[in-house]
């Protein structure tokens, strides 16, 4: 029969019928299949940049990156994710990243973003804003960074305004066209920008 946990601890039976008790306490053990693990936390002050570079990418094919209150200091520059295989040395600006977002506001704007060949994963957030209006939050979902025989792939939503305060949302998908591991990423944005905001980052077991 098989168990639940990581082997060569394997922690519990797998029956298929758990009281809530048990649930609660093979969740809080990183035991039960689904849960989420937190792994850091920065938050930006005025940075140009966000790197990561501690993801656990040999423990998680799925990870989550929650990003909350990020405010750019100019109008127009494009937010961007870009990945690493050598834990955050170098990362690649290569023309490897394709993706395709819509966005659609509250005042009737709908339209997409896309690109086959771009140096990096673009608009992961609404655009930078220099009014406090323009404060943007969302999530991304990163998947086989740590699979070498496999491209990466993202998918994400988020939400942002205008300059005149009309809301806005985002979502769409990723890839990342190189079938190495990914050991570390980074946040940014186009151009000379700085920003703030609070950058989260979870891993997601797998259901055993």
């Amino acid at each position: 029969m098989a168990y639940l946990g990581t082997q060569p601890n394997d922690v519990k039976k797998n029956t298929g019928l758990y009281t809530p008790s048990e649930i609660l306490q093979l969740t809080k053990d990183g035991s039960w299949g689904g849960s989420i693990e937190f792994i850091h936390h920065i938050s930006a002050g005025g940075a140009s940049s966000v790197n990561f570079t501690s993801i656990k990418e040999a423990r998680y094919n799925v990870h989550l990156v929650q990003m909350s209150n990020v405010f750019a200091n100019t109008n127009g520059d494009s937010p961007y994710l870009r990945f690493s295989s050598d834990g955050g040395s170098s990362y690649d600006s290569s023309s490897s990243y394709s993706y395709a977002h819509q966005y659609t506001g509250a005042h009737n704007a709908f339209g997409e973003l896309k690109s086959t060949s771009s140096n990096a994963i673009l608009n992961t957030l609404g655009r930078g804003g220099s009014t406090a209006r323009r404060v943007n939050n969302g999530y991304i979902l990163l998947y086989n960074l740590g699979t070498s025989t496999r491209y990466s792939f993202a998918t994400m939503h988020s939400q942002g305004t205008d300059d005149a305060g009309n809301a806005l949302g985002y979502f769409g998908g990723a890839q990342y066209a190189q079938a190495n591991t990914v050991n570390a990423i980074q946040f940014g944005y186009t151009g000379s920008v700085t920003f703030t905001g609070d950058f989260k980052i979870y891993g997601i077991k797998e259901w055993v």
